[in-house]
């Protein structure tokens, strides 16, 4: 009769390595799944309302140092893209597009000549960053005001609110505890830490209903 010994030794090892093959690939999935479901999607509720897209039609009309009648007409884009909580780690993407053409009328003694300025585009990235286990003051408060684009002349009006003025969700803290960077057209034009931010939202009720959610989301890290 053979000798089998050698033949059961040399499956056992292959059937224990598969076992353990098998073991270990059912951890690392479950590791990945733990991973995934870690990151809690604080706007996963609220995506259904214009994807937390607001628009405003803006114009400008003044009269340059040479008296002649400039005139500004574009579209502000803005989106809260993301907000999430991973261990106490608060993060947020906000995406600011700028599109805006312009004219220009030169007055002579006889004749008006229009000419045109040429169209713009700028795009805004903003992401931050906030510890909540070193920023345990922060305060969540809803607030009414322009977009920075908007803010640095008050010459603007716009289609949906005549002041182009929006509702925001304003983050705030005792400390420069806040983490900003922003990106202008890919690169990078600011980038520190700050006391204050301001996030977009669709309307009062969207901001309400953000701002209910991370003071609910958060206590656990105070």
């Amino acid at each position: 009769m053979a000798d089998n010994s050698s033949w059961i030794r040399n499956n056992r090892f292959v059937m224990m390595n598969h076992s353990r093959a098998t073991i270990w690939t059912v951890i690392s999935t479950l590791l990945s799944l733990t991973a995934a479901h870690a990151q809690q999607n604080l706007l996963a509720p609220r995506n259904t309302e214009s994807d937390n897209q607001t628009v405003l039609t803006y114009s400008q009309h003044y009269l340059d140092a040479k008296n002649n009648a400039v005139e500004y007409t574009g579209i502000l884009y803005l989106k809260l893209e993301s907000l999430a909580l991973s261990t106490c780690q608060l993060s947020a993407e906000v995406v600011v597009q700028d599109r805006y053409t312009g004219s220009e009328e030169k007055r002579g003694i006889v004749h008006v000549t229009k000419s045109f300025l040429g169209e713009h585009v700028y795009t805004y990235r903003y992401s931050y960053q906030i510890d909540l286990k070193k920023t345990p003051e922060l305060q969540i408060d809803l607030a009414v005001g322009r977009p920075y684009q908007l803010n640095a002349n008050t010459g603007f009006t716009c289609k949906e609110d005549s002041t182009c003025k929006l509702p925001w969700l304003q983050l705030k803290t005792n400390i420069a505890g806040i983490n900003e960077k922003r990106v202008l057209n890919g690169l990078v034009d600011f980038h520190r830490n700050v006391s204050e931010i301001w996030l977009p939202a669709t309307s009062h009720d969207n901001a309400l209903g953000l701002q209910k959610t991370l003071q609910q989301t958060i206590s656990s890290c105070r």
